[in-house]
C-alpha cells in the first residue's frame, strides 16, 4: 500500500489506473485474509505460507532487482504493454521476484547462514565434552 502511494507521488505516472489496479487488488487480498474465507484464504492458511516464509527475507530482498529489471528492460522501453495488461504485470514481476528469492535463499542466505553458525556457535560433540571433562578434572 505504502509503495502504491509512494509511486503514485513521486513518479507521476503516465496511467494512474495501474495504481488504482494496485490497490484494488491489495484491498481485496486484504479483505479475503482478515475474513479467513474462501479457497484463497484457506490455501494461503495452509502449507504455502510456511513455504513463502521460509523464503521471505530473500525475496523481500531481492525484488527491488527484480522491479528495476522489468521498469528498465520492459516498461520503458513498451509502456502500452504495462497499459494493456495490466494482470500480466502485476504476477510476471511476482513470480520472478518469488522464484529470484528462493534461488537467492539456497545460493547466498542458506550457506551463509549455516558458515556463520559454525563459526560463532560451534557443535560439540560428546567427545568435546568428554575431554572437557578429563582436562578440567586434572
Amino acid at each position: 500500500m505504502i509503495t502504491v502511494v509512494y509511486n503514485t507521488v513521486c513518479y507521476k505516472s503516465k496511467s494512474p489506473d495501474i495504481y488504482l489496479f494496485y490497490l484494488i487488488t491489495f484491498c481485496l487480498l486484504f479483505w479475503l485474509f482478515v475474513n479467513q474465507k474462501g479457497y484463497l484464504s484457506k490455501l494461503f492458511n495452509q502449507n504455502f505460507s510456511v513455504f513463502l516464509g521460509k523464503y521471505s527475507y530473500s525475496i523481500f530482498i531481492i525484488h527491488p532487482v527484480v522491479l528495476n529489471l522489468f521498469r528498465e528492460y520492459i516498461w520503458k522501453i513498451h509502456p502500452n504493454f504495462v497499459i494493456s495488461y495490466p494482470i500480466i504485470n502485476l504476477f510476471v514481476p511476482l513470480v520472478c521476484s518469488v522464484l529470484a528469492g528462493i534461488v537467492v535463499y539456497h545460493l547466498v542466505e542458506k550457506p551463509a547462514y549455516n558458515y556463520l553458525k559454525s563459526k560463532w556457535f560451534p557443535v560439540k560433540t560428546n567427545a568435546d565434552n568428554l575431554n572437557n571433562i578429563i582436562l578440567s578434572s586434572h
